[in-house]
């Protein structure tokens, strides 16, 4: 028996709501970027899930802004500092940032949450 492969980088969670049937998740997955001021000898490599806003369809919407939501993830992310992340809360100041970022490229309350899934400094 094969073990599920996770969705590739971008792709919805595949989590419904109840009731509606409308996902209530999307997934980033293996998410690179260099964190600033390192030169480009630290990065982060992170997974996540972004869950909607009550009763919001996240996979038609990230779907059909997909160019734009990967460059807002890379612009908050790369925009790290090795310190920004040694700060404690550091990856919920990271989630806060990330969704309003989301928000604010769609134009609405779309995004609610963000959930790590990986989250690794090297």
């Amino acid at each position: 028996v094969e073990a599920a492969k996770p969705p590739p980088a971008g792709k919805p969670a595949g989590k419904e709501s109840k009731g509606g049937g409308m996902p209530a998740a999307y997934e980033f997955q293996n998410v690179v970027v260099n964190l600033a001021g390192t030169m480009g000898t630290r990065y982060l490599k992170t997974s996540f899930v972004v869950t909607a806003a009550g009763g919001v369809d996240i996979r038609s919407i990230f779907d059909g802004a997909k160019p734009r939501l990967t460059d807002v993830t890379l612009n908050v992310l790369s925009s790290l500092t090795l310190a920004d992340l040694e700060e404690p809360g550091a990856k919920n100041i990271i989630r806060e940032k990330l969704v309003g970022a989301y928000n604010q490229a769609i134009g609405r309350k779309v995004a609610d949450q963000v959930y790590f899934s990986d989250f690794v400094v090297q």
